[in-house]
């Protein structure tokens, strides 16, 4: 073989504690420059040491559960980043940004 294999990586990947936004990408199935949106936006918890913008394992974990949680429409002005720190529900995704003209 010419370096590691599939599934050494991914199991090299969930024993850090933090992901690169490009390796949050590729677990969440988005493309790069949507990751880099989200961090942005902050629907992907991230953190920045130095140069280098990290999503935490554990912030990441919960960002997923709470993907599986709906709310309603007029709860959606709260962000993920509240509600990773209350530990509220919120929809993530969904419906189109306005002014982006798709």
């Amino acid at each position: 073989m010419n370096g590691p294999s599939r599934v050494d990586t991914l199991r090299e990947m969930t024993e850090r504690l933090t992901y690169t936004v490009l390796e949050a990408a590729r677990l969440l199935g988005i493309s790069r420059g949507a990751a880099y949106e989200g961090v942005a936006s902050g629907e992907i918890p991230s953190i920045r040491i130095g140069r280098r913008l990290l999503v935490p394992r554990a912030a990441f974990n919960r960002l997923l559960d709470l993907k599986d949680a709906p709310v309603e429409a007029d709860h959606k002005a709260e962000t993920i980043a509240e509600a990773l720190k209350t530990g509220a529900a919120v929809a993530i995704g969904g419906g189109r940004r306005e002014g982006r003209g798709r």
